[in-house]
């Protein structure tokens, strides 16, 4: 195993016969080492996604950022990181798919490689194959894979791989493979293998250090849809040959007849054999120093051990003290910047150095205590609100809650959650104080999968809005979008015995609802994949009119990439890439995102609150899990400020949904099954 292997990472894809470098389907990152916390390790990602219609490269992003933050979110070892890591992909692939029509419902292969010192360790699901090239040698991992086959069944086992999307628990298959100079990998989806015969992929291999892969894999793949991610190992220095040495030289046996000859020239008189050596004298000092000295030489190995142990120390030691300075220096340096963008970079450089020391000694109270002052100053910088104190609720006991986002809804005592995981609704009630959840009990849950409503069977819940009553509502209820083109109204004065089931005009034209919103009594519906949200008009309480396109198809306007939509009167669309569009009556608005320190990782829901006057305005709330943290935001767009939890803890990086209560200065946020609640803090800067 050599740590200094140099490894050149080449990813491509061959999409619609045209040949492409670096794709966003395949693409390298780098992450803390799960086996050695002191260095950093290589993660390879190559994604194959199946479906009946085009797949936009924002799901790419999407699946893409969902592993790699859970991955990084994990606490475990490599295993548990890489299991995270598949959980994390699977849960957004059964989400979306929760949204989707038939023919948008996504499979996806997955293939994750972490290079740790010249060894892969390599976890592969659905459509995805491993080819190495060892001395001349190929060996394919999974050799039998059933998506070599058409229909996805390997005949000699009867088995299905499954995918990405398909079942609720992914079980990765794990491998480990030792690459040596001269070697190449490549990470692929089934189709690069099935479409090759065994010598091409010789070929390719086997050149594959000479940047031919356009060459050799275009022409044979133009009618395949391939992505892969080639890694070749750079040859090592030329091997000295050593000469054999000499053979030696055996006679034959001498023929009968010699041997006779032999034997006659010879005397008959019988040869006393010569006298033997006497014996040498036994020395009793020479055995006694024998055994000392075996007897010494488990001592003299231990005590080299020992050495060699406190020689290493001292060396950590000394390499961790100039660590520690090296980190102090940096944080007193950045202090003395005045420019806060140049502030900001030097102190997370400070943090990375104090970082990388606690990784070495944990318990180092010099650099705990350095590593707080950072992190205060950065607070400071950032506009950092802490959310020191978190009140539990409840716990749902709901395991389906982790695998997708939820949506909270608030009106007076009563607290809705829609758990988009399990497709469950619960009507759950506060205190007169609003500060405690009473328990469940069995009217807590009032809609959930199987349920029958006017003939209609409950199965996929898209979102929930709750609509107060006014000049165009008669009642308040809270409202629920089911994926099969319905509205379920639901009375919480009513309970169970009170929830009605309304059509929706056109819903036979809906690709993927994503998210609902409501503004004078109209409904709005979110629609990525159309690129489109939807107005529907009531009449008569009723929302079976065709809708209209709230903004103008000729606007050219893409909202591919939407996660979710919040109204005010205005309408704010959140993207996954952090992108905020603001729209009035259907015309784009400035949304500046001005001040923003950091770009959003992995940003999931929105949430706007109202203005409760001309002079007290509401702000636009963002939920960016993959940051542990939720960003505020001026209607304008102007950063105001981030709430994030305890450095200790890691709340917010399980966020699945959240609600901001402003007039009464409180958030509500359920994460990991469970409902929290916590005060805004007061602004101090």
């Amino acid at each position: 195993m050599d740590p200094q292997l140099s490894i050149i990472y080449e990813g491509f894809a061959i999409e619609r016969g045209s040949w492409r470098r670096n794709p966003g389907r395949a693409r390298l990152t780098e992450h803390i080492s799960r086996i050695e916390r002191s260095q950093r390790d290589k993660l390879a990602l190559v994604i194959d996604v199946i479906s009946e219609s085009a797949v936009p490269s924002i799901v790419y992003d999407r699946l893409f950022a969902a592993f790699s933050s859970a991955f990084a979110r994990s606490e475990g070892d490599l295993s548990a990181a890489l299991e995270a890591g598949y959980d994390g992909a699977n849960a957004l692939v059964l989400d979306m798919n929760s949204r989707a029509d038939e023919a948008h419902q996504l499979l996806v292969g997955l293939q994750a490689a972490v290079i740790h010192e010249g060894w892969l360790y390599i976890a592969q699901a659905g459509p995805v194959v491993s080819v190495h090239w060892h001395h001349g040698k190929l060996s394919i991992e999974p050799p039998d894979s059933p998506w070599l086959y058409a229909d996805g069944v390997n005949p000699s086992n009867e088995t299905r791989d499954l995918a990405l999307g398909e079942t609720q628990q992914v079980s990765p298959r794990y491998n480990r493979l030792h690459l040596s100079p001269g070697d190449a990998l490549l990470l692929c989806n089934t189709a690069v293998v099935a479409a090759l015969s065994d010598d091409e992929l010789l070929q390719i291999m086997a050149a594959s250090h000479e940047d031919a892969l356009p060459a050799l894999l275009g022409p044979r793949l133009h009618q395949v849809e391939a992505v892969g991610m080639m890694l070749t190992v750079a040859p090592g220095p030329e091997t000295i040959a050593f000469p054999e040495p000499a053979p030696v030289a055996i006679l034959p046996p001498p023929e009968s007849a010699e041997l006779q000859a032999v034997v006659k020239d010879e005397p008959e008189e019988p040869v006393e054999p010569p006298p033997r050596a006497p014996a040498p004298p036994v020395h009793q000092l020479g055995s006694a120093v024998l055994l000392i000295t075996a007897a010494a030489i488990p001592l003299v190995l231990m005590i080299m051990v020992i050495f060699a142990r406190v020689q290493y120390d001292a060396l950590r030691r000394r390499e961790f003290n100039e660590l520690r300075s090296t980190a102090q220096q940096q944080y007193q340096a950045a202090l003395e910047i005045n420019d806060t963008l140049a502030q900001r970079r030097a102190m997370n450089e400070a943090l990375a150095r104090t970082e990388e020391g606690l990784l070495a000694m944990p318990r180092d109270e010099e650099l705990l205590a350095l590593q707080q002052r950072i992190i205060n100053r950065l607070d400071q910088i950032n506009a950092v609100s802490r959310l020191y104190r978190m009140t539990k609720l409840l716990d749902l006991d709901d395991p389906g809650m982790s695998a997708a986002t939820s949506r909270i809804s608030v009106s007076g005592s009563n607290l809705f959650l829609l758990n988009r995981g399990s497709n469950r609704v619960y009507h759950l009630r506060l205190d007169q104080a609003g500060e405690q959840l009473q328990p469940l009990d069995a009217n807590s849950l009032v809609i959930q999968p199987g349920q029958q409503l006017g003939g209609v069977s409950i199965s996929h819940l898209v979102d929930a809005v709750w609509m107060d009553a006014d000049a165009f509502v008669r009642k308040a209820q809270l409202m629920v979008l089911e994926r099969s083109g319905s509205l379920l109204a639901y009375d919480p004065e009513i309970g169970v015995q009170g929830i009605s089931i309304m059509p929706v005009g056109n819903s036979d034209q809906w690709l993927g609802p994503q998210s609902i919103g409501k503004y004078d009594g109209n409904i709005y519906i979110l629609d990525p994949l159309q690129s489109r949200i939807l107005k529907y008009v009531p009449v008569e309480g009723a929302y079976t009119l065709p809708p209209i396109d709230y903004i103008d198809p000729m606007l050219g306007i893409d909202l591919t990439g939407a996660v979710d939509m919040a109204i005010d009167g205005n309408i704010y669309v959140l993207y996954v890439n952090g992108q905020i569009l603001k729209f009035l009556e259907g015309v784009p608005q400035p949304f500046t995102m001005e001040g923003l320190p950091a770009e959003m990782t992995s940003p999931l829901q929105l949430c706007v609150t109202p203005d409760e006057s001309t002079e007290k305005r509401g702000y636009v709330y963002v939920a960016d899990p993959g940051s542990r943290r939720i960003l505020q935001f001026d209607k304008q767009g102007n950063y105001i400020r981030q709430f994030m939890a305890n450095p200790d803890a890691d709340l917010l990086g399980d966020l699945q949904a959240f609600y901001v209560d402003e007039p009464s200065g409180r958030l509500f946020i359920a994460a990991d099954d469970v409902i929290w609640l916590t005060t805004l803090p007061p602004r101090s800067y």
